[in-house]
């Protein structure tokens, strides 16, 4: 199968099936993971919602897979390639999905779904505000 079709059967699954269920573990834990720099000691309770996040996505991402007749192997190896190209099409699953496998990738995905929570929040107020 070539990268494109792959990564194209992928994402499709994705945007229709695995966000929805990793946004909802990101509203839950999102907040609860200490967003310190990654050269400091990390706590514990960090790699423990980092393993439940993999949990979760590694067993959609399993049942996907199994169905559509796909390697995982070659589904991470082309993320990893994806990822190094500058000039590489944007998919969002990659993120995601590179996420299952690196600490530092869960991190920023948990960073950034907290600023935007962050941000939502900051404009939903300032919404209210301006409404009386």
């Amino acid at each position: 199968m070539e990268t494109d079709e792959l990564l194209a059967k992928v994402e499709d699954f994705f945007l229709t099936s695995l966000s929805h269920k990793i946004g909802e573990f990101m509203n839950d834990e999102a907040q609860n993971v200490a967003l310190l720099p990654l050269d400091q000691e990390q706590p514990l309770h960090n790699m423990e919602i980092f393993k439940r996040y993999q949990n979760l996505a590694e067993k959609l991402m399993e049942e996907f897979l199994s169905k559509e007749g796909i390697d995982a192997h070659a589904v991470a190896d082309v993320c990893r390639r994806q990822e190094g190209e500058a000039t590489a099409p944007s998919f969002a699953c990659i993120e995601y999905l590179l996420a299952m496998t690196e600490y530092d990738a869960f991190m920023q995905l948990a960073a950034d779904h907290v600023s935007c929570q962050q941000w939502e929040v900051g404009d939903a107020l300032e919404a209210d505000e301006l409404g009386d």
